[in-house]
């Protein structure tokens, strides 16, 4: 027997809230987490009310990624009843409150008509253009100075523009739309590379150079006649690279990862610097790994956990402060053990799995993410602030959730 779902305006109004909550969510922070509040807590009400409908043609990526959604969290549960640490504790409920609520989104707004491709495109290219354009403005009014807009850490802010100019740039090579929607999708681009640039983060820049390469790469094999136009998108990489000169933090990163190899740097030099900071406690925690590979250390404070490096000197003074060892591998691993592990691999795959068989325009778009996402997991700590774990959900449910059969390109007017 097939039940149908029968889309009132509470299911419409959820899913407009939730692109409208994507578009400002960094300008207007505090809003669009209302906004998600309040959409969640609608659709948590239209599923106890339609429960059958929404529930009974669910997939099995659908009820994987539903799975994931709840059991990601309980890795912080876990770690906290092993090891007694509060700030596991406080994740766990923080995180999977994000997560429950997610859940809701993800049923209704797989059935709702309101959420399409083109409407998705255009809440995620107005994202780039608004939050690019406040993170240009901050680099102008700070004379140079690293920004943050939406969020106090610079590099969540990196991670987010990052994505979006990777996905408007994947929105311009895109065939089958018009030139007017390609000259927008090409503008929002210019303001994303700018909005990377001013963040000045190295996992950023990196990332992106690697989605640019790769989706021209990509285009090029495809279509040589869209050579022209990545060589248009390779424009404001060469202007905002000239103007913000952020390569000059990679450079002295790689002079950094090459003194500290040939072991001709100091200890003392080494602590002043991020790179060298990133290489301490990545040492560390290979360390605190092999004391427990199995359970893991069940405590996020460095001070706590190496107290003799501290001391010594192995590691520097200013790490104490640091509650992640901005690696999300040897994080999980560290503190959560082989369960932790586990469970933060099956957070990236299930995407992957998910969207074997589904459309290029969402399989590109998870790729994207997932890339974006894994290159800052290298490097800081994308999983660990609630404003960038709250956002990946929700890109990651919207994409898998959304309609692309009849939709075109051509309906957004922007």
């Amino acid at each position: 027997m097939i039940i149908t779902y029968k889309e009132c305006w509470s299911g419409r109004f959820v899913a407009y809230a939730i692109l409208s909550a994507l578009v400002i969510y960094l300008a207007l922070n505090q809003v669009a987490n209302g906004l998600l509040v309040v959409s969640a807590l609608l659709a948590t009400f239209v599923v106890i009310r339609d429960y059958k409908t929404l529930t009974s043609d669910l997939s099995r990526f659908e009820l994987l990624w539903i799975f994931v959604l709840l059991f990601y969290p309980l890795c912080f549960l876990y770690a906290f009843i092993l090891h007694r640490s509060q700030i596991d504790s406080e994740t766990f409920v923080e995180f999977f409150r994000i997560s429950f609520l997610v859940m809701m989104v993800f049923l209704v707004v797989r059935k709702s008509s309101a959420l399409t491709v083109s409407r998705l495109k255009l809440a995620i290219s107005l994202f780039t253009c608004l939050t690019g354009t406040l993170g240009i403005l901050y680099w102008l009014l700070q004379d140079g100075g690293r920004i943050s807009v939406g969020t106090p850490l610079i590099n969540m802010y990196a991670l987010l523009m990052t994505f979006a100019a990777g996905q408007v740039m994947f929105f311009c090579i895109a065939g089958g739309i018009d030139d007017r929607l390609r000259r927008y999708y090409m503008a929002c681009f210019f303001i994303g590379v700018g909005g990377v640039f001013a963040s000045g983060s190295k996992s950023a820049i990196l990332a992106l150079i690697c989605i640019f390469l790769a989706l021209s790469i990509q285009a090029i094999l495809k279509n040589r006649r869209r050579l022209i136009q990545v060589l248009i998108l390779f424009s404001p990489l060469i202007l905002f690279g000239m103007i913000m000169n952020p390569f000059s933090r990679i450079e002295a990163m790689l002079k950094n990862v090459e003194l500290f190899s040939s072991g001709e740097m100091e200890i003392e030099a080494r602590s002043v610097t991020s790179t060298g900071q990133r290489i301490q406690m990545y040492q560390a925690a290979i360390t605190a790994i092999q004391g427990d590979p199995l359970l893991g250390n069940g405590t996020w404070r460095l001070g706590d956990i190496f107290p003799d490096q501290l001391e010594s000197g192995e590691l520097s003074i200013t790490t104490e402060r640091y509650v992640h060892v901005h690696n999300e591998l040897l994080q999980a691993w560290m503190t959560r053990g082989i369960p932790g592990v586990l469970m933060l691999m099956l957070l990236f795959l299930t995407p992957l799995w998910a969207v074997r068989s589904r459309d290029v325009f969402r399989k590109t778009s998870i790729y994207i993410t997932l890339f974006v996402y894994l290159v800052f997991a290298l490097f800081e700590a994308p999983l660990n602030p609630t404003i960038t774990y709250t956002f990946f959900m929700i890109i990651i449910s919207l994409l898998l959730a959304c309609r692309t059969g009849g939709q075109s390109d051509k309906q957004i007017q922007p």
